[in-house]
């Protein structure tokens, strides 16, 4: 079975040293919810990414070495221009080229594709009883530093993930974790 992680970057400046957006790092709230998500996936090691697919972006990438820092050394990154403020079919295109050998993929990305993406691949919701309520609640807010873990039972590639035929498995705050 695939999982894909889905994970808004963590809280940024409001500014950066050169201007741009592109550039904005993390604040220290930033810093710390990321790390708090990567020891919250270090605690349960069927989760561990072992491909993340991360924008280019200062603060994604910030928020990915925050929490990879919390992982063994399992994890892998690629950073892809093409996820810097990606609308959700730009995120599916990344995703298809994730090699197969890979169970376990994170997307480290921006809002609102990455909540988009979230809430169309969902087909299904997971069988723990409090996951209806869990969904909800990511269904209508995905805050920064937050991730949403998506069950494909059936693709036999990423190449095969497409809307609806996700099963939810759960969605974490940040502020969950303290």
């Amino acid at each position: 079975m695939r999982l894909l992680f889905l994970l808004r970057h963590a809280k940024a400046s409001r500014g950066s040293p050169t201007g741009e957006d592109h550039s904005r790092p993390l604040n220290q709230r930033g810093h710390d919810a990321a790390a708090a998500i990567g020891r919250w996936l270090a605690a349960r090691p069927a989760l561990i990414p072992q491909l993340a697919l991360v924008s280019s972006a200062q603060r994604t990438r910030e928020t990915w070495a925050d929490i990879a820092a919390e992982l063994p050394d399992t994890a892998t990154a690629r950073y892809e221009p093409a996820l810097y403020l990606a609308e959700p079919q730009a995120i599916l295109e990344s995703i298809a080229t994730a090699p197969n050998h890979v169970e376990r993929l994170m997307v480290v990305a921006h809002n609102p594709g990455i909540h988009e993406l979230a809430r169309a691949l969902v087909g299904m919701i997971g069988a723990r009883p409090a996951a209806r309520l869990v969904f909800d609640r990511m269904l209508d807010k995905f805050p920064t530093g937050s991730l949403a873990i998506v069950a494909f039972p059936k693709i036999r590639t990423w190449a095969d993930v497409a809307p609806g035929k996700g099963r939810f498995e759960s969605f974490t705050r940040p502020r969950d974790l303290t």
